[in-house]
């Protein structure tokens, strides 16, 4: 009788083919998060430039109806940036307003924000959990120089009103990257005109 004495061995992998197996899927995976996090903070990026773009359109609209309503309006300057005072038709309510800019939470109409999104005290906040920052770094209201064509009583009640928002950027080494985004709109104001 014969007896078969050759050796099978069980089917499955080696320890080395496991090894290099575990390696690739790691690095396949580091791969992708690292992926996902650069969309993700890029996503954020182009979620604040919108948020500014809405925010500095619809702020120089807000104060564009108000100068076109408002009987007198008095500018002045404090730390460079405008602050208007405007005084609106008897009956109206408020009777005056004061709009100023503050850096760090927007335009403001007295005390108060300017503009307010649903249950958001303030709509120039904007939360986020990235190296991404914005701020009003300038806002000028001036009357349009006469040199443009403009005469008498029409010279002085039209006004040019400019709003500048910074981005910020901070990298992974600490460098700060502003990107300025500057709001420009003209306005005639009715009211006073009359």
């Amino acid at each position: 009788m014969k007896t078969d004495r050759s050796i099978s061995f069980a089917k499955g992998f080696t320890l080395l083919e496991v090894v290099i197996t575990m390696v690739l899927t790691t690095v396949i995976i580091l791969s992708m998060g690292t992926i996902l996090a650069h969309t993700q903070k890029a996503t954020n990026k182009q979620m604040i430039i919108e948020h500014v773009n809405n925010y500095g359109h619809s702020a120089l609209k807000f104060i564009s109806e108000e100068i076109r309503r408002a009987e007198e309006i008095h500018i002045s300057s404090i730390l460079g940036m405008s602050r208007l005072n405007l005084t609106f038709p008897d009956g109206s309510q408020p009777k005056s307003i004061t709009i100023s800019a503050n850096p760090e939470n927007g335009m403001m109409s007295e005390r108060d924000p300017l503009l307010t999104i649903r249950n958001k005290k303030n709509a120039f906040l904007f939360e986020d959990n990235n190296n991404i920052d914005f701020e009003i770094s300038n806002f000028i209201c001036e009357l349009v120089p006469s040199n443009l064509g403009l005469s008498g009583k029409l010279s002085r009640h039209f006004y040019n009103l400019v709003l500048q928002i910074d981005i910020i950027t901070i990298n992974a080494s600490g460098d700060e990257t502003i990107t300025p985004y500057q709001f420009h709109r003209q306005v005639f104001a009715v009211a006073a005109y009359i």
